[in-house]
């Protein structure tokens, strides 16, 4: 009888790409074979980054530092969260820094409704913005999903384990 090996799914072949040491493994290194900037998410993030610097230059000379600063600051911190994941020493931090991104993302999304509301966007052009933005969080959300599926209860709600 010869020995069976388990087949892997393509759920695990995906998180492998993810995770290129043993996915079950509850510590790792730091991951060289699979880089940030190869990511659909970091790709789409920087793009809402070049979409929301463009944007704020049409804003008002009195909300440089107030709303252009909020925006310009979370949108800059989604694709830098989703870098410092990627390079993370165990689900724990992989999981933090992706819920992180997915924090940054949700609160642009409230500024640029805000900066709609306020007059400064038209509500067509924030439609695209906002199109744009969920998109990249469904893939956040879908990382995040699976990181969460491999840590215990205890690693999630406790940050010293």
């Amino acid at each position: 009888m010869g020995s069976l090996k388990k087949r892997k799914s393509k759920w695990d072949l995906f998180l492998q790409n993810i995770f290129p040491t043993d996915i079950n493994s509850d510590s790792f290194a730091a991951s060289t074979t699979r880089k940030h900037s190869e990511m659909e998410a970091w790709m789409d993030a920087m793009e809402l980054v070049s979409h929301c610097s463009k944007l704020i230059r049409k804003f008002p000379k009195e909300e440089k530092y107030d709303l252009c600063f909020k925006i310009h600051q979370c949108a800059y911190r989604i694709p830098g969260y989703i870098a410092k994941a990627m390079r993370r020493y165990d689900r724990y931090t992989y999981f933090q820094n992706m819920n992180a991104a997915y924090a940054n993302l949700m609160w642009l999304e409230t500024d640029l409704e805000l900066a709609e509301a306020l007059g400064y966007i038209t509500k067509e052009k924030i439609r695209l913005y906002i199109e744009h933005s969920k998109y990249v969080s469904g893939i956040l959300n879908d990382l995040i999903s699976q990181s969460r599926n491999r840590l215990t209860e205890k690693q999630i709600f406790s940050p010293v384990h």
